[in-house]
C-alpha cells in the first residue's frame, strides 16, 4: 500500500501545529484545528479563541507515481476582531509559511515510527478565498497547490 498520501497529511499536520506554536506568544489561546477532525473542530469553532485551521484536499499521481500534484486548505479564524486586524495578520503568517517555491520534507510525523525522509513537497501556488462569517466568527482560507515527489 502506498503510504505517501498519509505522509503528506502528516507533514501538513506538523507544519500547522508548528505554526501554532510559533504564533501563540503573539496570539494567546491560539488553537490549531484540523477541519477533518469533526468532533474537535465543532467544539473549537464554538470557542472565542483565534485559530489556524487546515484540511488536506487531494493528492493525485501526475503523470504517475512517484510524481504527484495536490492541494490543501489553510486558514484562520478570529472572533470579536473589529476591523479584521487579527484576521489579516494571521493570514499574512500563512503566506509567509506557504510561499511559492517553499519546500517541505515529507514524512510520517505522527510519532508512531521513526521519521524518514519519504519525499518532498513544493508549493506551486497559494490563493486567498473570500472571507466567510458564521455569526460571531470571521474565517479566511487559502488553497495551497503543490507538486510532490515520493522517494523510493
Amino acid at each position: 500500500m502506498n503510504q505517501f498520501p498519509l505522509d503528506v497529511k502528516s507533514t501538513l499536520d506538523k507544519t500547522m501545529y508548528g505554526l501554532k506554536t510559533t504564533l501563540e506568544g503573539d496570539y494567546p489561546g491560539l488553537q490549531a484545528l484540523d477541519i477533518d477532525n469533526v468532533e474537535e473542530f465543532e467544539v473549537e469553532m464554538g470557542s472565542t479563541a483565534p485559530a489556524v485551521l487546515w484540511q488536506f484536499s487531494m493528492l493525485d499521481p501526475s503523470p504517475f507515481d512517484p510524481l504527484y500534484k495536490g492541494s490543501f486548505l489553510v486558514g484562520v479564524k478570529t472572533t470579536r476582531d473589529s476591523g479584521n486586524y487579527q484576521l489579516t495578520a494571521l493570514t499574512a503568517e500563512l503566506f509567509k509559511v506557504f510561499q511559492v517555491g517553499e519546500q517541505f520534507p515529507v514524512g510520517d510525523y505522527s510519532g508512531v515510527s521513526e521519521v524518514l525522509n519519504k519525499g518532498v513537497l513544493t508549493v506551486t501556488s497559494i490563493v486567498l478565498a473570500p472571507q466567510q462569517f458564521d455569526n460571531q466568527h470571521s474565517i479566511r482560507t487559502c488553497t495551497v497547490a503543490f507538486a510532490a515527489q515520493r522517494f523510493p
